[in-house]
């Protein structure tokens, strides 16, 4: 059995409890799939007024980091669905917080659209 991994990134919010706990539905989610079009797991996207919560539940992963980002323009939900599209990206290292692009995180090893 996988250990499953719980991530949770916040942008910008200010009293997260506070947030987490208004929050009444999920804005958007990605399924996330491996290289091999395995599923893995799903994120979701939630918008509150002190910014956005990213929920990822992931399987099946290697252990230990990762660095994970979205692609896309902008910081609002709006901007996840402009003509491009979007999608959250699983790298197969940790992010080193510096090193553009991606920070140094290594290859990707999971991916998934980003969906209302």
């Amino acid at each position: 059995m996988s250990m499953c991994k719980r991530i949770m990134v916040c942008a910008a919010l200010v009293g997260l409890g506070a947030a987490a706990a208004s929050a009444q539905e999920t804005a958007a989610t990605a399924e996330m799939q491996s290289l091999e079009g395995q599923s893995v797991g799903q994120v979701r996207l939630q918008e509150t007024p002190n910014g956005l919560i990213v929920t990822a539940e992931l399987t099946k992963l290697p252990e230990g980091p990762h660095g994970f980002h979205i692609h896309a323009v902008g910081l609002t939900l709006d901007d996840l669905f402009d003509n491009d599209g979007s999608s959250m990206m699983v790298h197969a290292g940790a992010d080193d917080y510096a090193s553009d692009p991606a920070g140094d995180a290594g290859a990707r090893i999971a991916c998934g659209v980003v969906s209302r």
